[in-house]
């Protein structure tokens, strides 16, 4: 996790004007309560422009669908709707500074 950090920053001292997008699954088996705030924190750390975010369902003949799910499934919804708000909260933020420095060449 600190590599992928570190070459994020590095990104974007690079090119401030970095767009990052992602993907996030809820309640993959075995996640625990503390990788998901840590979740949350490099969503807050690294604000992504853009994502997609689901809750975790096996897929027949992936690797996954053998593990043992032990997330409650109203624990995954649970955890769903604050991973999208951590989201879409710095995307909105993004979207205006993008708008602001649009207008600035008007």
């Amino acid at each position: 996790m600190l590599e992928y950090k570190s070459v994020v920053r590095k990104l974007r001292a690079a090119r401030p004007d970095l767009s990052l997008s992602t993907d996030f699954i809820v309640g993959f088996p075995g996640e625990t309560e503390a990788e998901f705030e840590a979740t949350m924190t490099l969503i807050d750390e690294l604000e992504f422009d853009a994502s997609f975010s689901f809750v975790f369902s096996p897929r027949p003949g992936t690797p996954a669908a053998e593990m043992a799910d032990t997330t409650p499934p109203g624990v995954k919804l649970a955890c769903w709707p604050a991973c999208r708000s951590g989201l879409t909260s710095w995307r909105a933020r993004s979207a205006r500074a993008w708008w602001a420095r649009c207008n600035a060449c008007w």
